[in-house]
C-alpha cells in the first residue's frame, strides 16, 4: 500500500504540473481565437496546429495506452519518465519566459479555476477507486491525451452564463448610448483597412470634435459595448467605432448598440472565408452596416475593391431609404477619387478632387498606395459631418504613419527595413509587395502566410507566390503553411523554388546585405525580428 501512496504521489504530481500546463494553454489558444468555435478548428489545418495533435508525443502515448495494460509497471515507469522530461521543459519555459497562458479576464480567471481544478479531483476520485498501478497510469494518460477535448468542454459548458452575461453588458451599453441624443456615430467595417481608417478619421475629426474611437484591435460586439460603459461621455461628440466580424449577424449586433449614421466599407475580400462560411456570406455580412444605417445616414465605399465594384449596382438594394451611397476611388472618377498620384519609397502625394470641381494637393511622410484609399473614405466622411477639404489638407499630416502605412526603417548604408507587420491580408500583402518593387538591389520578403481563407487560401497563397516571384530574390516564411503554393506562384515568374524557404532554413548570412530592402508582411514574431536584427 506504501508503494502504491508514492507512486500515487510522484507521478501524480508529474502528471499534475504537465496538465496544468496544456489546460493553460489550450484557455490560451481558445481567447486568441475569441472562443469563436470556427477559428479554433481552422487554427488546426495549419501545420503549427496540427503539430500540436499529430506529434511524436502523442504518438507515443498512444502507443503506451496498451502497452500499461499489458505490463503495468513497465509501462508506469515509462509514463514516469515522459512526464519527468515534460516537467523539466515545462520548468524551462517559465524560467525562459516562454510559457503561454491566458490574458486574465473575469471570464478566463473562472475558466482558469474550473480547469484547474479538474486534475486535482480528478485524482482524488483515481486514488479512491483504483489502487492497481495500471489502472491509475492508464486513467491518467487519457486524461492527458484528452486535454484539448476537456478544456472545449468546459468552455461550451460555461456558454450560458457567458451568453447572460454577454447580453447583460450589451443592454447596458445599448441603455447609455441611447442617452446621447446628439452624439455622432461612425461605423467602419470591411476586411481590411478597418483601424488604418479608423485612425484616419478619428485624427481628422479630432481638430473640430472632440472624439472617442475604438483602441487597439477591440472591435468586438463586447470590446465595443464595454468601451461605450467605460470610456463614454457627455463631453463625446462623435464615436468612430471599428467593427470587426467573423461571422453573420456581428456587425447587425454592433450597429443596434452603437446606432451609426455613417456607415464605411472600405473593401471585401476572402478574408475570414473559413469562418463566414461563404463568400457571400462575407459580403452580407459586411453589409448589415449598410442595412442598419438610418434614413438619413450615409454609406461610403471603397469602389477600388473588386468585390463592391462588382456588387456595385446591388448595394442600394440592401437600404433604398438611405439619403445616399457614396463611393471613393483611387482608379476612377467617383463621388471623391485621388489622381495624380505619386508613390515613393517613404511619402507620397496625390490630388484629392470632390464632384463639385474642387480639387486639392496632398503630401504626406507616409508610404504605400492602399493608404490613399483609406484616406479617401475617411476624407468623404469629415466632409460629410461639416469639415471643408482646406481643412483636411490642413490636419492630415498629423496621422500617425506607423499606423496607417508602412513603416520605412533606415538600416545601415542603403537597406531599408519595410515593417507592415500590424496585420496582413490578401490585398494588403500584394500591395505592400508591389511598393517594394520601388528599392533597387536585393529585395526579401518575411512573410506569415495568411490563414482563415477557406477554400480559396490555396488560390491566393499561389497569386502571391506570383507576386514574390516577379518582385523580390528571395522569400522566408515564418511557418511551413502553404510553402508548395508560394513556390509553384513563384515559379510561374522565374523565381528558383530554392528561394522560398522557411525560417529554419535560413541563416543571418541569407539575409545580410547592404542595398535593397526587407519588406516584414504579417505579424511576425519578435523573436524572429531579433533573431536576424531587424529591430529598430
Amino acid at each position: 500500500m506504501k508503494i502504491f501512496i508514492w507512486f500515487f504521489i510522484i507521478l501524480g504530481g508529474l502528471w499534475t504540473l504537465r496538465t496544468i500546463k496544456e489546460i493553460l494553454f489550450y484557455l490560451y489558444l481558445w481567447q486568441l481565437k475569441e472562443y469563436h468555435l470556427k477559428r479554433f478548428i481552422d487554427h488546426f489545418r495549419t501545420i503549427k496546429g496540427k503539430s500540436l495533435i499529430w506529434n511524436w508525443k502523442y504518438l507515443v502515448k498512444l502507443i503506451l495506452l496498451p502497452g500499461i495494460l499489458i505490463a503495468p509497471l513497465v509501462g508506469a515507469a515509462i509514463l514516469a519518465l515522459f512526464y519527468i522530461a515534460e516537467v523539466f521543459l515545462f520548468l524551462k519555459k517559465i524560467y525562459q519566459k516562454k510559457t503561454k497562458y491566458p490574458v486574465f479576464t473575469k471570464k478566463t480567471i473562472l475558466l482558469t479555476i474550473i480547469a484547474l481544478a479538474l486534475p486535482f479531483l480528478f485524482l482524488v476520485l483515481l486514488y479512491q477507486f483504483s489502487n492497481p498501478f495500471g489502472i491509475f497510469a492508464f486513467s491518467i494518460l487519457v486524461f492527458d491525451i484528452l486535454v484539448p477535448l476537456v478544456v472545449t468542454l468546459l468552455i461550451f459548458s460555461i456558454e450560458p452564463l457567458v451568453y447572460l452575461r454577454k447580453r447583460q453588458i450589451i443592454q447596458k451599453a445599448r441603455k447609455k448610448r441611447k442617452e446621447f441624443k446628439s452624439l455622432k456615430v461612425v461605423g467602419i467595417t470591411g476586411s481590411y483597412g478597418k483601424t488604418s481608417t479608423k485612425e484616419i478619421l478619428a485624427t481628422l475629426l479630432e481638430d473640430k470634435f472632440k472624439v472617442l474611437k475604438t483602441t487597439e484591435h477591440i472591435n468586438s460586439e463586447i470590446g465595443i459595448a464595454q468601451l461605450i460603459l467605460n470610456k463614454l461621455n457627455s463631453k463625446h461628440e462623435v464615436f468612430v467605432c471599428e467593427i470587426g466580424a467573423y461571422r453573420k449577424g456581428t456587425i447587425k449586433l454592433v450597429s443596434s448598440i452603437v446606432k451609426p449614421k455613417i456607415g464605411i466599407i472600405t473593401g471585401i475580400n476572402q478574408q475570414h472565408l473559413a469562418t463566414f462560411g461563404s463568400q457571400e456570406n462575407i459580403i452580407d455580412g459586411k453589409l448589415e452596416l449598410v442595412k442598419n444605417l438610418p434614413n438619413n445616414g450615409v454609406a461610403i465605399l471603397n469602389l477600388d475593391s473588386p468585390i463592391i465594384k462588382e456588387i456595385k449596382g446591388k448595394i442600394n438594394s440592401y437600404n433604398p431609404n438611405l439619403k445616399d451611397i457614396v463611393f471613393t476611388s483611387i482608379k476612377e472618377k467617383a463621388d471623391l477619387w485621388a489622381d495624380d498620384i505619386q508613390i515613393k519609397k517613404k511619402e507620397l502625394s496625390f490630388k484629392l478632387n470632390t464632384k463639385k470641381g474642387k480639387s486639392i494637393l496632398i503630401d504626406l511622410n507616409i508610404a504605400g498606395r492602399q493608404v490613399i484609399e483609406n484616406i479617401l473614405t475617411a476624407a468623404y466622411c469629415a466632409m460629410e459631418m461639416g469639415m471643408e477639404i482646406e481643412e483636411i489638407k490642413k490636419v492630415i499630416s498629423k496621422i500617425e504613419k506607423k499606423l496607417v502605412g508602412l513603416d520605412v526603417i533606415k538600416r545601415e548604408g542603403k537597406l531599408d527595413i519595410i515593417d507592415s507587420s500590424y496585420s496582413s491580408n490578401p490585398a494588403g500583402a500584394l500591395a505592400d509587395l508591389d511598393h517594394l518593387k520601388k528599392w533597387e538591389g536585393k529585395r526579401i520578403i518575411i512573410l506569415r502566410p495568411l490563414i482563415e481563407l477557406g477554400e480559396t487560401s490555396k488560390e491566393i497563397h499561389k497569386k502571391i507566390g506570383q507576386k514574390i516571384g516577379e518582385v523580390c530574390d528571395l522569400a522566408v516564411l515564418v511557418t511551413k503553411d502553404h510553402l508548395e503554393d508560394i513556390k509553384n506562384g513563384a515559379a510561374k515568374n522565374g523565381l528558383d523554388p530554392d528561394k522560398i524557404k522557411t525560417f529554419d532554413k535560413i541563416t543571418k548570412k541569407d539575409i545580410k546585405f547592404d542595398q535593397g530592402a526587407i519588406l516584414l508582411e504579417g505579424r511576425i514574431p519578435e523573436k524572429i525580428k531579433k533573431d536576424l536584427n531587424l529591430l529598430k
